[in-house]
């Protein structure tokens, strides 16, 4: 999305930054070695003080990341040590396409720099890449001596700005910034407009936070866009896209990886597939999808499998999350076709609060949120979505032919404590060139019975109508992979 910058004189209550100085070169590019990377800036700027300040895009050589970069020279138009020790620093919002525009200077001798931000779960859209949506005004904050204020907006150390719907490809046609400054009382100002003064779209408060208490010119609430991907969010659970109904992603999460079980259809039929994703930024986890074959043992019993007949890679996955409200993207590649898909966490009660590596264990738990499995019969897996009295399962085994097949069922709580329903069996058939129709009928009845937090016995009876005729129990406990698991509450 193409910005335009205008350089303009506010009221005399406002102290605008770019006000301030004087354009003494034009932008330009230079190499860096500390770090190692490329900085493309703009005009070089003068601080009240004498001091010169060049603001743009550092591009790392690493990792390939374009992030906000500041660069101040003293008097003598030399790199200021007394700046961040080499008269350089960076400010990274998400790390993935963003550009420092303009600042202010606080009165305590702090820069507040604003620039661009976009978001990155839009590079998964073909059609917005690089960046062409999902930009968002941001905000970032420099010490006196250069480093970066971490207590900028709380611990966050950055802020970035939405107005209207999170979802908005062009931030809701927000017109570019043309100016950062400050009011009387010390607050941050974002001024918007095609020319002239400007329009007061935002302020926050001294510290960063936004201040909730302004009125923007814009008929959309402004707001900030949280990090929802930290490293304190959870996302474990069952997540969906109520646009697309019929299929669904359940995330056992624990510490950086989420083990994902996509629950989706090859042809007409109802398909899982696996993966394993690690997180490799703030709100981004990434892996390798897989399908899996496996033959049930005639001799063996309920859920008991020969081994694993076939594990093949058929693409990889991205999930993003963003915003608090328990939204995010999951993006793909399968068998060489990309989509997209909105998804947000399937409420159907009180939806709960997980914690990896609980210090009381996971037998403790009365929550059972989780993927659970039997360690003994690899290859299958029943998740739980646990909310109120409900259980929402998904159980992934597989068919008399080896094929990866999934059953749901919705488990009441009882009044002896067990958790029991129907499972279902669902199917797709086309209802239109573009769409489907999704159809479910019973399978049989499965029950859950709880002796801990860790421990629970899986009863299934199953009659053949739709599945094969299956009649057993089974003894299931959570999957494990890193730490002592999560446990949810």
């Amino acid at each position: 999305m193409a910005r335009e910058y205008f350089h303009a004189v506010m009221a005399a209550a406002i102290v605008l930054l770019f006000a301030c100085g004087s354009a003494v070169a034009a932008g330009g590019v230079e190499a860096r070695s500390d770090p190692a990377g490329h900085f493309y800036y703009g005009d070089t700027l003068t601080l009240p003080d004498g001091r010169k300040v060049r603001l743009g895009q550092f591009v790392a050589d690493a990792d390939r990341s374009h992030v906000f970069g500041i660069e101040v020279f003293d008097r003598s138009g030399n790199p200021d040590p007394a700046f961040n020790g080499n008269g350089f620093n960076t400010a990274t919002i998400w790390g993935y396409y963003e550009n420092a525009d303009q600042f202010v200077l606080q009165a305590d001798g702090k820069i507040v720099v604003e620039g661009y931000a976009a978001n990155p779960a839009f590079k998964y859209n073909t059609q917005c890449y690089p960046a062409d949506c999902g930009i968002y005004p941001a905000f970032a904050r420099f010490n006196a001596d250069g480093t970066l204020d971490t207590s900028f907006n709380g611990s966050h150390g950055r802020i970035i700005l939405e107005f209207g719907d999170w979802s908005a490809a062009e931030s809701d046609a927000l017109v570019p910034p043309v100016g950062v400054g400050l009011d009387a009382a010390g607050k941050i100002v974002l001024y918007t407009g095609d020319a002239g003064p400007g329009t007061p779209a935002a302020r926050l408060n001294p510290d960063g936070t936004l201040d909730s208490t302004f009125s923007s010119a814009y008929a959309n609430p402004v707001q900030e866009v949280i990090f929802y991907g930290e490293p304190s969010m959870q996302v474990q659970g069952l997540w969906w896209d109520p646009g697309s109904p019929g299929w669904a992603i359940n995330l056992a999460h624990q510490g950086n990886t989420v083990f994902a079980t996509w629950m989706t259809y090859n042809g007409e039929q109802p398909a899982w597939l696996s993966a394993t994703m690690k997180r490799v930024d703030a709100s981004t986890y990434t892996g390798t999808i897989y399908r899996t074959a496996a033959a049930r043992s005639d001799s063996a019993g309920l859920t008991a499998y020969g081994p694993v007949a076939r594990v093949v890679e058929a693409g990889t996955a991205s999930l993003f999350f963003f915003g608090e409200k328990e939204a995010g993207l999951f993006a793909y590649n399968l068998d060489n076709v990309q989509a997209l898909s909105s998804i947000q966490r399937e409420a159907f009660g009180t939806v709960p609060k997980c914690t990896w590596d609980p210090p009381e264990g996971l037998a403790a738990a009365t929550n059972y949120t989780d993927t659970w499995w039997n360690p003994s019969q690899p290859g299958w897996a029943i998740n739980l979505a646990h909310q109120d009295d409900t259980i929402f399962a998904t159980w992934l085994l597989y068919d008399s032919e080896g094929a990866a097949r999934w059953l749901t069922g919705i488990f009441p709580r009882d009044s002896t404590g067990k958790y029991s329903g129907n499972l279902y069996i669902t199917s797709r058939t086309p209802s239109s060139s573009v769409s489907y129709a999704v159809t479910a009928h019973v399978a049989g009845t499965a029950s859950l019975a709880f002796a801990s937090g860790n421990d629970a016995t899986f009863t299934v009876s199953l009659d053949g109508a739709f599945w094969d005729s299956v009649t057993g129990s089974v003894k299931i406990q959570r999957q494990v992979f890193e730490g002592v698991g999560t446990s949810c509450k």
